[in-house]
């Protein structure tokens, strides 16, 4: 917030106001390089009513739902998307944010977007409807918000199960980037022999989705009648494990922005 006197500082509009009781701190994520590209093609005045409809300023979702749907850019699409989701307004949302996927699949990976439905995929009403989007129409995106709901507890939860329902789902494992692949290999790993034949590649392509089993891998008890026995023996012959954790540590996994939807 700028300095200055109650007096001299700018007073927000009310729909600007309204906007922000639905969940805008003001911290916004920058748009991608890719979006503000393709925004400054567009008419400046119609630049102007995306960048407030992205707000869920009311007005501007609505000029923009007066516009020809067969006419809509990608850019008004999303608008659409992110200000719906704004205005807490799920379903809606995610017409909208098909239509602008169907245009061009790589805004599965828009921030503003990503943050807000990981925020509604464990929400009662809307954990069900955001996760089964997320499965069917957001790819490798899709995949990590899925694991991120799954992994971001140790409790059950309907949305955790109904996530891990979904990661198993065969479509939604193509989907999955290498990185997160691996994470869910890793965990679901036999036996050292199999672990072992893991780790270059883990070394190479894993991220910290994958850190905490590979810490586990350092402990050398757990098996054998007495529980004192090391559980993976192959792993001690050479720094590949070691060389693994430090490769993951620096990796991070990809982030969803919650706070500003609390």
């Amino acid at each position: 917030m700028r300095e200055g006197t109650p007096e001299t500082q700018p007073r927000p509009s009310a729909e600007s106001q309204e906007a922000a009781d639905f969940g805008d701190d003001g911290d916004e994520e920058e748009d991608s390089q890719q979006t503000q590209a393709a925004d400054a093609l567009l008419d400046p005045d119609l630049r102007r009513v995306i960048a407030e409809a992205r707000r869920g300023a009311p007005s501007a979702l609505y000029a923009l739902e007066q516009r020809s749907e067969r006419g809509r850019t990608k850019q008004e699409w999303l608008a659409l998307a992110q200000g719906r989701l704004k205005r807490r307004q799920v379903g809606e949302s995610l017409k909208a944010y098909e239509k602008a996927l169907d245009m061009d699949p790589a805004l599965a990976g828009d921030a503003r977007m990503m943050s807000g439905l990981r925020y509604f995929a464990e929400k009662e009403s809307t954990y069900e409807t955001v996760l089964k989007f997320a499965a069917e129409h957001m790819g490798a995106p899709g995949a990590d918000l899925i694991f991120h709901v799954w992994a971001s507890t140790s409790r059950v939860t309907p949305h955790t199960q109904k996530a891990k329902e979904f990661l198993d789902d065969p479509g939604v494992r193509k989907n999955m980037s290498t990185a997160l692949r691996l994470a869910m290999e890793l965990r679901n790993a036999p036996g050292c022999v199999e672990v072992e034949a893991m780790l270059p590649e883990i070394l190479t392509h894993a991220d910290d989705r994958s850190l905490m089993r590979l810490k586990d891998l350092n402990k050398t008890d757990g098996c054998g009648d007495d529980g004192k026995q090391d559980c993976y023996p192959c792993l001690r012959d050479s720094s590949l494990l070691q060389d693994a954790i430090t490769q993951v540590q620096m990796r991070g996994a990809p982030r969803f922005g919650r706070r500003r939807w609390r």
